[in-house]
Order: C-alpha cells, then sequence, then structure tokens
C-alpha cells in the first residue's frame, strides 16, 4: 500500500492487484472451477497515524478483499487476527 502524498487519500499497487489476479484466474482454469475462486491482498497496518479501510470488491468477477494485519501487536494477537481472516468454511483446510 503508498500513499499519494502525506495525509492523501490511499491507493494501492497495481502489481499487487494483477499479481492476484493471475493467481486467481489460474486457480479457476486451471482446477475448473464452478465458482470463482476468493482472493485477498494482506498489507502490514500503515500505524496509527495513516487510515486504511479494508474492504470487498470484484476484481475482474472474482471475489477480493482488502485486509491489514497489525505487526505491532503480540504475535498471539497478530495469529488470532489472521485466522479471524479465514472464513469459516476454509477453517478446516488449515
Amino acid at each position: 500500500m503508498v500513499s499519494r502524498h502525506e495525509g492523501s487519500d490511499q491507493k494501492y499497487r497495481s502489481t499487487n492487484l494483477y499479481q492476484v489476479l493471475s493467481y486467481l484466474q489460474n486457480l479457476y482454469l486451471v482446477e475448473n472451477l464452478r465458482e470463482k475462486p476468493a482472493g485477498m491482498l494482506l498489507y502490514a497496518h500503515p500505524g496509527p497515524d495513516k487510515e486504511f479501510v479494508p474492504g470487498n470488491y470484484k476484481l475482474c468477477g472474482f471475489p477480493f478483499r482488502m485486509e491489514t494485519v497489525d505487526l505491532s501487536k503480540p504475535w498471539k494477537e497478530i495469529e488470532d487476527d489472521l485466522l479471524a481472516l479465514i472464513p469459516q468454511e476454509s477453517a478446516t483446510a488449515v
């Protein structure tokens, strides 16, 4: 994640989005899936002076989430935060 300038609205690196889209498209085509798989782009939280608004989007028809993790927290809290990002139907694969 990058900012345009100090205090500006956030923007995202298009290369990150294209890479995730490539993974999703290849998974969908190679595995011959009936439904499009969901993806997530996970950033380190930018800090208390910057705001990040997580969101759900469609990326070329693929469900897609943008999230952050606060790496300044104790490891156990980071682990809990990461596990909370996994949809319940996928939790058995962990």
